[in-house]
């Protein structure tokens, strides 16, 4: 019996020390990081200001500074212009690029047949350094507008909005 009892734990203890070389053990550690979302909203909407047509073609320039500059017989009444504004939210010295999609014509809100051309659209980044960017930025867009001679009064309208997009890298 006592040899039995023996012979028992042996082969208790030879199982567990044949059990104990299958098994691994390993460790990892857990992180996060949070990230400076990323993102653009508009807050300036583009305005050419109020003028009256002549007989003649005309356009009107507006710098990303707001500012307008006439070519032609144009008569502006209010030199308000407004450069559209953006603000730019991101990553310090991320660097990213910048597109543009728009339609081309704005189009009278009384008489669809009657369109003036926009074109030449400009984005000015004035805090842009070797396309780095700092945590936050304002990107402004300005335009020329096409007068036709005798362009019909009224207010004119983009069909689509344009839009603008920020590729971050």
């Amino acid at each position: 019996m006592g040899k039995l009892f023996f012979l028992l734990c042996i082969s208790i203890v030879v199982s567990n020390n044949s059990n104990a070389q299958l098994k691994a053990t390993a460790t990892a550690s857990t992180s996060a990081i949070i990230i400076t979302p990323v993102g653009t909203q508009q807050f300036a909407e583009m305005e050419f200001g109020k003028f009256k047509a002549t007989a003649e073609k005309s356009t009107i320039n507006l710098s990303c500074d707001g500012i307008l500059v006439t070519k032609g017989k144009v008569n502006m009444i209010d030199q308000n212009g407004c450069a559209a504004a953006f603000f730019n939210i991101g990553a310090e010295n991320s660097s990213y690029t910048i597109s543009l999609n728009y339609d081309n014509e704005l189009i009278n809100s009384t008489n669809d047949n009657e369109k003036m051309k926009i074109d030449l659209y400009s984005i000015n980044m004035p805090s842009l350094v070797n396309k780095k960017m700092k945590v936050t930025e304002t990107i402004a867009v300005g335009a020329t507008l096409e007068i036709g001679s005798e362009q019909q009064h009224g207010n004119y309208r983009a069909a689509n909005p344009y839009y603008l997009t920020v590729n971050f890298n």
